[in-house]
């Protein structure tokens, strides 16, 4: 690959960010077959996925990044080398009731509580998903036979330090779930003028009241709900990029 600038020159139109590495592993398990795009110097490992069966592949770059200021310099990494259409998949954990792990949520927009999204937006900004590609996405997984929920999400870096009156702060803000990313990059792509969307598999509660760190998901959860709903997710998600490439998008 050429480089060019932060990243790589015209490496493809569309780009995921993954939560973790366990995720990738669990698509190569399944089959999904992942080529090598760069491994030594760009903090990420990049792989680049095709996907068949429309009019024309399509290559779509896969890298694994968590947390706020990672994902989006990933991001940054993204667009400088040609990415137009960014999608976050990764796990959240639902601030209220009604939500059942393993559903999905496609938040349309996030509470900013980590601080990245200021380099990138007035710090009274609103950050907004990309509302139109947001809603694509989440009508193709529903076709899948997920349940999708629209909402808001609480983006905060403070990991396992959410607490009872947080929680009951920002649901009063309209929050239904917490991460840590998806403020941040619905910021970048504002100021970038670029798609983002964020996906998320509900993988823990973290509206369940006691102390001690809140948001820990079961190995049974992991592995029954979160994983099997990422590979239908993975397959929604690279399927509307192909549906978006062959109109042109």
């Amino acid at each position: 690959m050429e480089q060019y600038k932060i990243g790589f020159k015209k490496i493809a139109k569309y780009g995921i960010i993954l939560e973790s590495n366990r995720l990738l592993e669990y698509l190569t398990s399944k089959g999904f077959v992942f080529e090598t795009a760069s491994s030594y110097h760009l903090d990420y490992d990049w792989y680049l996925y095709v996907k068949h069966g429309f009019s024309k592949p399509v290559k779509v770059v896969v890298a694994v990044s968590q947390g706020a200021s990672m994902a989006v310099d990933l991001a940054e990494r993204y667009v400088s080398s040609g990415v137009k259409h960014i999608v976050r998949v990764g796990t959240t954990g639902s601030l209220v009731g009604g939500l059942n792990l393993g559903e999905v949520v496609v938040p349309y927009a996030a509470i900013k509580d980590e601080g990245t999204s200021k380099f990138y937006i007035h710090k009274n900004a609103p950050a907004i998903a990309d509302i139109d590609f947001s809603q694509i996405i989440s009508e193709k997984i529903r076709k899948k036979g997920k349940v999708v929920h629209r909402g808001i999400s609480w983006s905060t870096d403070g990991r396992w330090k959410e607490n009872d009156q947080m929680v009951k702060d920002y649901t009063a803000s309209g929050a239904i779930v917490g991460d840590m990313e998806s403020s941040a990059l619905f910021a970048f792509g504002l100021e970038k003028k670029v798609s983002v969307v964020s996906v998320s598999i509900l993988s823990d509660s973290i509206h369940e009241k006691g102390e001690g760190p809140k948001g820990l998901s079961d190995k049974d959860v992991w592995f029954n709900k979160v994983l099997p709903t990422f590979k239908l997710i993975f397959e929604a998600v690279t399927e509307v990029f192909c549906e978006l490439n062959d109109n042109n998008e």
